[in-house]
């Protein structure tokens, strides 16, 4: 991803399907009010992002379907303070990881499914 104009102020970004890196992502820290983003189908997508993701403090909505995204990606997220919504259809999540999710952040809305499931 080329380095962001400055949007100190950008709130939501769909990335759905970019061929985008976990590297790249790390420019995404130059919008300190993202609460929304969407990176559905980026199959580029790995646990390596989950520190990016962790290091959004305003991130509210996260939809990680589709992409090679694991336990280790809910792990690095759940301390994420403000985390709500998290979408984790068709990765490499297991259902155990989801489960102890559920149990640690009850009040954070997970979709998931297992891969392939909701085709």
């Amino acid at each position: 991803m080329a380095r962001p104009a400055p949007l100190k102020n950008l709130r939501l970004l769909d990335l759905s399907g970019a061929k985008i890196t976990p590297a790249g992502l790390k420019a995404l820290q130059a919008f300190p009010r993202l609460e929304r983003l969407n990176l559905w189908n980026c199959t580029g997508i790995d646990d390596s992002a989950a520190p990016v993701f962790a290091a959004l403090p305003s991130l509210v909505t996260l939809d990680l379907s589709d992409t090679a995204a694991g336990d280790r990606t809910l792990e690095n997220l759940a301390t994420h303070p403000k985390l709500k919504y998290l979408y984790l259809t068709d990765t490499k999540v297991t259902a155990g990881a989801v489960e102890t999710w559920r149990q640690k952040r009850p009040a954070t809305y997970v979709s998931w499914a297992r891969p392939g499931a909701a085709k």
